[in-house]
C-alpha cells in the first residue's frame, strides 16, 4: 500500500477537503446532475482516504506504536514486553540484544523508572535508501534524576514483517542541531 495513501498527511485532506466543499457549493447553487457527480468523486476519495488510512498501519504508525509499547512496558517494567519491539540484529556500539536484555535488568535492580517519550512527530521520520527507517523522538529518563534525550531510533523490517528497532543513537535534546552523539550506556 503506498505512503501516501496509508499515512496521509493533513494537506492531502485539506486538499480533496476544500475539493469537495467548492463543488459541493457549485452543485447546490446550480443544481444539475453533473454537478452532483462532480461533487461525489472528491467526496468519495476524501472517504476512501480516511477509511485506508484507519485501515493500514504505515510504517511511521507502526514505528510510533511501537516506540509508545516500549516506553510503556518500560513505565510498568515489563522487561520483555519491551524486548519484543527489539530486532535480533539489533547492535549499539558493543550490546547486542542479549547484552542490552543484561544491561537493563541491571538498571531496573539499581532502581531505573523506565522512560517517558515525547516530542514524536511526523517530521523526524525518516526511510533510509538502505531499507530502513528512522524516527527521532525525545525520551525522558524516569529516574533520579530524571534525564531527558533526543533518540534517533534506526527499525528495520524483521522477517515476520514486523519493523522493530536495530540501534539507536542518542543526542542532547536541547542542541539536537549539533547533530553530535552523546555517549550511552
Amino acid at each position: 500500500m503506498p505512503t501516501a495513501l496509508s499515512d496521509p498527511s493533513m494537506s492531502l485532506y485539506a486538499i480533496l477537503g476544500v475539493a469537495t466543499v467548492l463543488l459541493g457549493i457549485i452543485a447546490l447553487r446550480r443544481q444539475k446532475r453533473s454537478d452532483a457527480i462532480n461533487f461525489c468523486i472528491p467526496l468519495v476519495a476524501l472517504i476512501a482516504l480516511f477509511v485506508i488510512g484507519k485501515a493500514v498501519e504505515s510504517p511511521r504508525e507502526q514505528t510510533e506504536r511501537k516506540i509508545k509499547e516500549m516506553s510503556q512496558a518500560s513505565l510498568n517494567k515489563k522487561h520483555d514486553d519491551i524486548f519484543k519491539h527489539v530486532s535480533d540484529s539489533f547492535k549499539y556500539k558493543s550490546l547486542d540484544k542479549k547484552s542490552l536484555q543484561e544491561k537493563a535488568k541491571q538498571a531496573y535492580e539499581m532502581g531505573f523508572g523506565g522512560f517517558e517519550w515525547y516530542n514524536l512527530a511526523r517530521s523526524s521520520f525518516r526511510p533510509m535508501e538502505d531499507g530502513t527507517i528512522e524516527q527521532g523522538f525525545g525520551v525522558k529518563h524516569m529516574g533520579e534524576p530524571p534525564l531527558p534525550f533526543y533518540v534517533k531510533g534506526t527499525f528495520k523490517k524483521d522477517p515476520d514483517g514486523e519493523w522493530r528497532l536495530v540501534t539507536f543513537k542518542l543526542y542532547d535534546p536541547i542542541n539536537m542541531n549539533d547533530e553530535k552523539e552523546i555517549p550511552g550506556l
